[in-house]
């Protein structure tokens, strides 16, 4: 699926490390499918276009590996073909484990909220709750981070989520890496799985004296060091949308561009009689990461402004977003339980 290899190659990224290891171990099919995802990448970095022979013959090498996933369907699932790219041909281990065993290359945003509601949640506050549900911490993350929204299908479950520009990840962590208390910011000692929330043993008796408040369990958080400070800030890097048949992905280019997004469409609406819409289009996008700050947030909510097409389509139909550690939380492996 073109707008998911464009998503994880276009600009340089997490995906690079796991691709060069690809092709440094693999052999045979595999090792034809990295070198070719190599090729499309400088490809896409240096022109933001790959021919039609050259996609055609990925996409056979890709069926030569399992043949199961269909590549060539109309209304493929971004999540199932990312995670066949993940797991069969670059080999890589899943991104995301919980505390409850699971793990996987793709989280699944889990919402209970109604589709009908009309301030939009941001990832930040689905990604909590989604946890939650399930009592669930984060065990271990490698960049990427890589969130299903809640709205593939007819059943969506949110009418809109708005994707947060940052993902800070340190209240959502198991295991011992310090985080901070909702309510003074200092090193937390108890979590509140009713508040959601990680508390300091004052802030917690002083913000639950009320009659239902006080029937919260605080439950003492083990492993802490001494270390204060924030704990894993991921940034937003790409965007996949799906509407009916419409796919596009909208990736972030490196700092210091002074067009800071592009467009990637694969089917794009036809404009003048001669356009062909089995052509991919990719343009630039310069005015998207303004929008997503909480400013701007709050005019979508409010309806004060005329929101673009670009985000109007991202907050209706994003299907998967994609972050990655910021450049001064390096390692990119975040290992919290053995």
């Amino acid at each position: 699926m073109d707008v998911v290899l464009f998503a994880m190659f276009a600009c340089r990224g997490p995906f690079d490390d796991l691709l060069d290891a690809q092709c440094d171990a693999a052999a045979g099919d595999h090792a034809e499918c990295g070198h070719m995802l190599t090729d499309m990448a400088r490809l896409l970095r240096s022109q933001h276009y790959v021919d039609n022979d050259t996609a055609t013959k990925l996409h056979q090498a890709l069926n030569k590996i399992c043949p199961s996933v269909c590549l060539d369907r109309q209304d493929p699932d971004p999540s199932e073909f990312l995670s066949f790219v993940c797991r069969d041909v670059l080999k890589a281990a899943p991104f995301v484990k919980l505390s409850t065993g699971q793990s996987n290359y793709v989280y699944q945003l889990v919402s209970t909220g109604s589709p009908t509601t009309r301030d939009p949640p941001t990832v930040q506050n689905l990604f909590a709750e989604s946890l939650l549900q399930h009592d669930a911490k984060l065990c271990s993350v490698i960049a990427p981070l890589i969130i299903r929204m809640p709205l593939d299908g007819n059943d969506k479950t949110r009418r809109r989520v708005f994707p947060a520009p940052h993902l800070d990840i340190s209240q959502l962590l198991a295991g011992p890496s310090a985080r901070r208390c909702h309510g003074c910011s200092n090193v937390a000692r108890l979590d509140c799985r009713e508040c959601s929330r990680e508390f300091c043993e004052p802030c917690f008796a002083t913000l639950h004296r009320g009659d239902t408040m006080n029937r919260h369990n605080g439950r003492h958080v083990v492993g802490y060091d001494a270390t204060s400070g924030m704990g894993p800030l991921l940034e937003l890097f790409a965007v996949v949308t799906v509407e009916d048949q419409r796919c596009m992905s909208y990736v972030r280019v490196p700092e210091g561009s002074s067009q800071s997004w592009l467009l990637f469409e694969t089917a794009p609406d036809s404009v003048g009689a001669e356009a062909d819409p089995s052509v991919p289009v990719v343009r630039q996008c310069p005015n998207i990461a303004e929008w997503f700050s909480e400013e701007r947030r709050q005019s979508v909510v409010n309806q004060t402004l005329d929101v673009p097409t670009e985000i109007s389509s991202i907050v209706s139909n994003a299907s998967l977003c994609f972050y990655r550690f910021l450049e001064s939380n390096q390692p990119i492996y975040v290992s919290l339980i053995p």
